[in-house]
């Protein structure tokens, strides 16, 4: 529908944008609720619309980021950005998916 609008970022460009903030960890439980709320709602929506990995995972950095920006002046939303996974793999790990994969992975030996 508006793909020719939309421009393609690469990873540099996204790691550019968000760069490289550090936020406290925290152990909030409420906190780690949303996050996980969070997390099933990208997942489901991934599933829905066929949303490349690529594309989850700039969108985890970049939430990331914009949770840690606003903790800045809101300390308790750093502890949302601690606790958000920032890649994919985090992503399956905190959902627990990795059994429910249907992917075959290789390793290439040499």
């Amino acid at each position: 529908m508006f793909s020719a609008d939309i421009e393609v970022c690469e990873e540099e460009e996204i790691n550019f944008i968000c760069g490289n903030m550090s936020c406290t960890e925290g152990n909030n439980t409420a906190h780690s609720s949303l996050v996980t709320w969070l997390v099933y709602l990208i997942a489901i929506l991934q599933k829905k619309f066929y949303i490349s990995n690529t594309a989850i995972a700039a969108l985890l950095k970049i939430l990331s980021a914009f949770f840690c920006a606003l903790g800045k002046k809101h300390p308790h939303l750093s502890d949302i950005a601690a606790t958000l996974p920032t890649t994919t793999y985090r992503l399956q790990k905190l959902l627990n998916t990795f059994h429910n994969t249907a992917c075959v992975r290789f390793v290439v030996c040499q």
